[in-house]
Order: C-alpha cells, then sequence, then structure tokens
C-alpha cells in the first residue's frame, strides 16, 4: 500500500471512530409519547412501556419530578387526542380539568405537606385526560351503582381532616372548593345525563386503574 493510501484509510478510520462515538440526542419525550399513543393507554402503562425504550428522554430511577414530568406531557398529547376525535369535549375539557384540580388542591390542604401533595396535582391532569377518553371511547355506557349528585363532590371536598386545620387553612379549601364547583355547574352543563353522572362519580370516588 502506498503512503497516499495509508493516510486515506487512517482519515476514514478516525471520521467513522468519531461518528461512532457522538451521542444520539434523545427523543423528545412529547414525540415519544405521541407514537406510544397511536392506541392510548394509562398513563402508568404508558410511563413503563416508554421509560426502558432506547431513544427516549431518560429517567433517572425514583425520580419523582421526572414522572411529573411525563405525565403532564402524556396529559397534553391525549387532550389533543381527545378534542381531535371527540370535537364535542371542547365544550366541557378546561372547565372539568379545573374542577378537578380544585377539589384536587382542596384535598391537598387537608392531608398537609407531603410526597402526595407535592406530586399527585401534577399527576391528576393525565388520569383525568384517559378517563376522559375511555368515556367517550365507550360512549358513557358503564352502569353506575348509585346515583351521585354535585351536593357529594362538595361533602368530598371539604374533608373532614379539616377540622383540625387552621383557620386559614379551612379557608384555603372552601375557596378550592368553592372554585371547583363553580367550574363543575359550567362543565356539566354541555353534558347529557350519563355523561354527568360519569364525572361526578369520578369526583366523588376518584380513579382507578391509572
Amino acid at each position: 500500500m502506498t503512503l497516499r493510501g495509508a493516510s486515506a484509510v487512517l482519515v476514514v478510520i478516525a471520521f467513522a471512530t468519531v461518528t461512532f462515538n457522538q451521542e444520539v440526542p434523545p427523543i423528545p419525550l412529547n414525540q415519544c409519547i405521541t407514537q406510544e399513543m397511536e392506541k392510548p393507554v394509562p398513563p402508568s402503562v404508558a410511563f413503563n412501556d416508554i421509560v426502558g425504550r432506547v431513544g427516549c428522554t431518560p429517567f433517572v430511577d425514583n425520580c419523582e419530578a421526572c414522572i411529573d414530568q411525563f405525565y403532564a406531557a402524556y396529559a397534553a398529547v391525549l387532550a389533543s387526542i381527545v378534542d381531535q376525535r371527540y370535537p364535542h369535549v371542547r365544550c366541557f375539557h378546561r372547565d372539568l380539568r379545573t374542577a378537578f384540580l380544585e377539589v384536587e388542591e382542596s384535598m391537598c390542604v387537608a392531608g398537609g405537606p407531603g410526597t402526595y401533595q407535592i406530586h399527585e396535582p401534577a399527576r391528576l391532569p393525565a388520569r383525568l385526560e384517559w378517563a376522559i377518553y375511555q368515556g367517550e371511547k365507550n360512549h358513557y355506557a358503564s352502569p353506575l351503582a348509585k346515583r351521585y349528585f354535585l351536593r357529594d363532590i362538595r361533602s368530598g371536598c371539604l374533608h373532614p381532616e379539616a377540622m383540625s386545620l387552621t383557620k386559614s387553612e379551612q379557608r384555603q379549601m372552601a375557596e378550592h372548593c368553592r372554585t371547583a364547583m363553580l367550574h363543575f355547574k359550567a362543565a356539566l352543563r354541555c353534558m347529557k345525563e350519563p355523561v354527568q353522572q360519569y364525572y361526578i362519580e369520578l369526583a366523588v370516588n376518584g380513579f382507578h386503574d391509572m
């Protein structure tokens, strides 16, 4: 081999080594979720599927803030899917989300400081979006064992633990409940009876398998 030929080989090897050693940038989280949600799954399932996927945004083990970030991105992606597939949901989508978040904030005041109070409000929108998607997909056909009313939401919102709170904390709870009721009423005006019952029951009994 000539000197010129040997030099050319070395250049090719060096270029290949540099190229091979370059880290491939992770795929943006919302893009990973969008790919996963071609057939929507609950947020907990989507999280477990995506975390181990090569190329997706890496997560640190036991990182609660990372899970919050994932759930927020999941909620945004699924909300867009729901609005596109079921346009009538737009009438109550924002009010319903606000109502559930206000109830959750009230519960957090009642529970005091802790991990749940820090992270659960950040994850609730994802669970709610999944519940909306499931309700729409199944035409709200699941029969309920009991009929619920707005007063049942209010009773749960004004948690019994509130009696042990300070006056300031009790006022915070009451304000969250008041705001929640206003937004629930606005959302329910856009719904027929079976749909109303679905979301009232969800607010009273909470989310399951999400």
